[in-house]
Parts: structure tokens; C-alpha cells; sequence
């Protein structure tokens, strides 16, 4: 992605002198017509989903640089996925930092070094949809965050975040860590989140802020005093052909604890691509095996019976320019009796009925455009 840099002028006094530093403005904006079936629910429509960010840089004098960025995102999903609304100003990125020969330090609302490690290896593939979103109480864009990222060494970079989160709320805490290796052709992931004491109103993926509606919503308790616990953990790896084919994969784990009762869900994926001069195709199988866990919603043994899915994602991107591109999506959901992941970007959204949703096939079709800036 390229940026475009300005010099921003700011006045110290009335005309009386100035200070410059390098600002950026940056993002994407992405927008189409979507087709979409979640439970007995079909309607076509606009989508929209635009991130605008500034940030910027000033050259230390012992060193260094000292960092900055808001960053805020616009779109008509059917859950909003960043802090405070869907277009408040900051509202998925506001931080500031330092950035040296001993890596990156920064503290404020920042995405997750999980999020980030999927999002790359995912994004605009199709997939990022499941492999990077789906979660049991996961954060993406976390509040009061303090994260620091290592430099690359032979390939290997690591990511960690303290997450503070709601700092009004006792116990409310958790922590984020990433790991990624690249070497020719070939690439590692590894991520791991851990979140304490959450409740409906924290940060979650995508909206996320339910579980699968086999399970019920009990986990959740007294969201005030005795919010769930989160674990949700991924480990995967690519490579990269060099006649412009790829395979990749990875595994899941979901899980939400709280007081004696749990829920978890396996999930992986694979993945294949293909890329040729302007074009990329792009074709994924993900498989989510039953819930399980324990306590009242779990008679089976702790499992529900039929309550996994699996879903295939196939993804054509043209390339109109070095910023731009042209794309098509379709995905399809095949969920078991039991099962409630949908086709759309928030996927536990199962259309008017709700939980009664589960069991229900799902797709979703979508031709847009995306551009960067």
C-alpha cells in the first residue's frame, strides 16, 4: 500500500515561528452489491466498508521516532466492529508510541497483533471472513492497549499487547501475542488472546459478541460483576510456488469460560491460490466440528450433537491498478442441525430469526471494487 505524505505547517504563535512534521493519510475504501441468505433471511443490498487513517512521525533527538495515529472506519455491516460506533472519529485506531532499532512501542486503542497476523495472511482473499474474525468473546481493535512489536530477525517478528480494557471494571484484562517467520516461499503463524472478565458492551470481532446459539447465552452471567473468560488461539503456515501457485492452512480454537461452565469450538481451514499478472483466484475449505463444553446446555456427553458447519469461500480479484481492484466473492455455509455460522461478514448473524436460524444453509455473493490510498 502506498501513502501519501504532506507537511503540515503547525503554528506555535499568532505567525511566530513553526514546527513541520511528516504526516500520513492513509486507508482503503471497499464497496459492492452483495446477495446474502442467513436463516430465513434473503436480501439483496449496498455495502460499504471504508478505514481512513493519519498518523505521524517525529525524529527524536537522542534517536528514534516518536509515533502517532487515529485511524477511524465507516461501514454498514450488520454489527458494528469498532469502539464507540460505527463512525466515530478514532474509533478503531488512536495511539502514540516510539519506533527505534529496538522495535515499536505503543499504548492507546490499537488492533491486536492477532488480528494484524490474520489479516495479513487472509486479507482480501475471502477467508479472512472465518480465519480472522471468528472468535468466542474475541477482540480485534482493543481499548487501552499497551503493545509492543520486535523487529525482524531472520525472518522472525513477534508481536505483544497488555489489553486494559475496560479500566472502570475489575478484572476486566487480558493479552495478546503473535508470532510470524518467513523464509523464501514459506510462512509461519502463530497467534494466542487471552481476555478475562469481558461483557457484551467490550470490543468485540465483527460484532461478535454471542456464541453459537446451540449453547445458549448463559456464559455470559452478570455482565456487570461476572463477565466470561476468552481463549482463542491459531496456528497455520503458506507457501508460496514460485510459478504463482500457493497452499495454506491453519487450525482455530475458540473458547468462553465462565463459573464452572464452558464452551469451545475447532475450527481449521485450507486454502489454495493462484496469481498471474493481474489476476488472483483464491479457493478456501473451512471445517468447524461441534461445540463442546460443559454444563446445562451440554447432555451429550459435552458435545452438541450436529452443531458444527463447513463453508467454502472462492474469491476472483482483478487488479485495475497498483492501488486498486476488482473483485468477486461468493461463500456458502452448509450448517449440521445444529449449526448457526453465517455467510456474512458478521457470522453469527442468522437473519430475522435469530437463534432459530441454526440449521440453516447460508451464502452470500458480492461484486465490488477496493481501492487504497
Amino acid at each position: 500500500m502506498k501513502t501519501k505524505y504532506i507537511a503540515v505547517a503547525i503554528s506555535l504563535a499568532l505567525g511566530a515561528g513553526a514546527a513541520f512534521a511528516d504526516v500520513t493519510i492513509d486507508g482503503n475504501v471497499e464497496g459492492g452489491v452483495q446477495w446474502l441468505k442467513a436463516g430465513d433471511s434473503k436480501a439483496a443490498g449496498i455495502t460499504y466498508d471504508a478505514v481512513i487513517g493519519v498518523s505521524g512521525t517525529d525524529k527524536l533527538d537522542a534517536g528514534g521516532k516518536l509515533i502517532w495515529r487515529v485511524e477511524q472506519e465507516v461501514l454498514n455491516t450488520q454489527s458494528g466492529r469498532t469502539q464507540g460506533g460505527q463512525s466515530n472519529w478514532g474509533n478503531r485506531q488512536a495511539y502514540i508510541g516510539l519506533s527505534g532499532d529496538y522495535g515499536t512501542f505503543r499504548s492507546g486503542n490499537i488492533t491486536t497483533p492477532s488480528y494484524d497476523t490474520l489479516d495479513t495472511t487472509y486479507g482480501d482473499t475471502g477467508a479472512e471472513w472465518l480465519a480472522r474474525d471468528y472468535g468466542f468473546g474475541q477482540s480485534n481493535y482493543a481499548r487501552s492497549t499497551f503493545r509492543y512489536d520486535t523487529p525482524e530477525f531472520y525472518g522472525l517478528q513477534a508481536s505483544a499487547a497488555y489489553l486494559m480494557e475496560n479500566q472502570s471494571k475489575s478484572g476486566n484484562k487480558g493479552y495478546d501475542i503473535a508470532a510470524n517467520y518467513k523464509w523464501n516461499g514459506l510462512g509461519v503463524q502463530g497467534t494466542y488472546q487471552r481476555r478475562f472478565n469481558i461483557d457484551n458492551n467490550d470490543v468485540l470481532s465483527d460484532g461478535i459478541n454471542s456464541v453459537p446459539a446451540a449453547a445458549g447465552t448463559s456464559l455470559w452471567g452478570n455482565a456487570a460483576t461476572t463477565g466470561p473468560d476468552s481463549t482463542n488461539w491459531y496456528a497455520g503456515a503458506n507457501y508460496k510456488f514460485g510459478d504463482g501457485f500457493g497452499l495454506g492452512g491453519g487450525f482455530k480454537r475458540a473458547q468462553l469460560t465462565n463459573d464452572g461452565s464452558e464452551i469451545r469450538q475447532d475450527m481449521w481451514l485450507a486454502q489454495g491460490t493462484y496469481q498471474y499478472g493481474k489476476h488472483g483466484f483464491y479457493l478456501t475449505y473451512f471445517n468447524l466440528g461441534n461445540v463442546k463444553g460443559q454444563g446445562t446446555n451440554f447432555t451429550n456427553g459435552g458435545e452438541i450433537g450436529d452443531s458444527g458447519s463447513q463453508a467454502v469461500d472462492a474469491r476472483y480479484n482483478y487488479n485495475l491498478s497498483k492501488h486498486s481492484i476488482a473483485f468477486v466473492d461468493a461463500r456458502y455455509v452448509k450448517n449440521d442441525d445444529n449449526g448457526s455460522v453465517s455467510a456474512d461478514n458478521d457470522a453469527f448473524y442468522t437473519g430475522s430469526t435469530g437463534s432459530n436460524g441454526a440449521g440453516q444453509n447460508s451464502y452470500r455473493v458480492m461484486g465490488g471494487l477496493k481501492t487504497w490510498f
